[in-house]
């Protein structure tokens, strides 16, 4: 551990054991997940990172966060009701991912822990793959098999520059980092033009995501629950209202054909929102929703625009560089009331 990182623990620390912690529990903390992978040093390479957690870590992660907490289920943490001798939080996962169900779950039984998953449901029990994922994994593992030719046709127009040691067989830190900034770059494509790219030019066949009886499963466990993040997971605000309300409604019509108690709470895909978005989910019957500003749920907020703070594969092996990360987005909800 950096002498700069000991720091962020020790001050973490001491806000959650200390009388300014006393103040998260007029407050509910909500975190957010993506995957939990078999291996940490495949969590740990850059552009897996910031979405990926070991399953060893994730276990330890949550042995952390009840002795410091009450998890709850998200409903619960969104009430903001007065918390008793600990602070109450709340677990969410994004997206669906099958690991979830190989790895997640397991743990979440084990220790007797709930969580909320959102599923982008285009991808839910069919062999589809997520763009970014289906483009990660083919730069590193198989970068020679991409058609570089073709890869910049389809980018023509965009300011997208394609680095040579993009398709180098090196597995390094470098290109790993490479690899996470060229993904940060295409999700601001079309749409539609992004999910094309990478269906023909990087998926290799595999399924990303959980299917319907998996989903089934974790229902009955009492300890899972389950929620939209859109049907295509297409950034909404980069839609037209009408493809938006398409994309909604898809999703909605899924999760409520499939689960028995569905989440009445929106997940944005990428977290990107505004206030058209916020009337037209309320106009579907959505309670809340939820973006990834990092922040605390209070009960000044926004009910269309409620913070979470998320886990990397760091912040789970260190679990004391989440509770500053759990200070910074206090400060941060203080920020936002001082500004309104």
């Amino acid at each position: 551990m950096t002498i700069k990182d000991a720091i962020k623990w020790l001050t973490g620390m001491a806000f959650l054991n200390g009388p300014a912690g006393r103040a998260l529990h007029r407050c509910g903390l909500v975190l957010m997940l993506h995957r939990v992978v078999g291996s940490r040093e495949e969590a740990r390479l850059p552009h897996n990172n910031p979405l990926c957690v070991d399953r060893q870590s994730f276990s330890t992660l949550l042995a952390f966060l009840q002795r410091h907490f009450e998890l709850v289920e998200l409903e619960v943490a969104l009430s903001c009701a007065p918390a008793g001798e600990r602070p109450v939080l709340a677990l969410t996962f994004d997206d669906g991912w099958q690991d979830n169900y190989r790895y997640a779950f397991p743990v979440l039984q084990e220790q007797g822990v709930p969580a909320s998953i959102f599923l982008s449901t285009a991808y839910i029990g069919q062999k589809r793959g997520f763009w970014w994922e289906s483009v990660a994994r083919r730069l590193w593992h198989d970068p020679e098999t991409v058609d570089q030719d073709a890869l910049r046709q389809a980018l023509t127009g965009s300011r997208i520059q394609l680095m040579p040691e993009l398709f180098s067989p090196a597995q390094s830190r470098a290109r790993s980092l490479l690899i996470a900034d060229f993904v940060r770059q295409l999700k601001w494509l079309d749409p539609l033009r992004l999910h094309g790219l990478a269906d023909e030019l990087f998926y290799d066949g595999s399924t990303h995501a959980m299917n319907w009886q998996e989903v089934a499963q974790m229902e009955r466990s009492g300890l899972i629950r389950f929620g939209a993040h859109g049907h295509e997971h297409h950034i909404l605000t980069l839609l037209q209202h009408r493809d938006c309300a398409a994309d909604i409604f898809a999703s909605q019509r899924l999760i409520n054909q499939h689960c028995v108690r569905p989440l009445k709470q929106y997940c944005y895909p990428n977290g990107d929102h505004h206030a058209d978005l916020h009337e037209l989910l309320g106009d579907f019957g959505y309670t809340h929703a939820l973006g990834v500003e990092p922040g605390v749920v209070s009960k000044g907020c926004n009910r269309f625009a409620l913070p979470r703070i998320d886990v990397s594969q760091k912040t789970a092996e260190q679990p004391g560089l989440l509770a500053w990360r759990i200070l910074q987005a206090y400060r941060n909800s203080l920020r936002q009331v001082d500004r309104v």
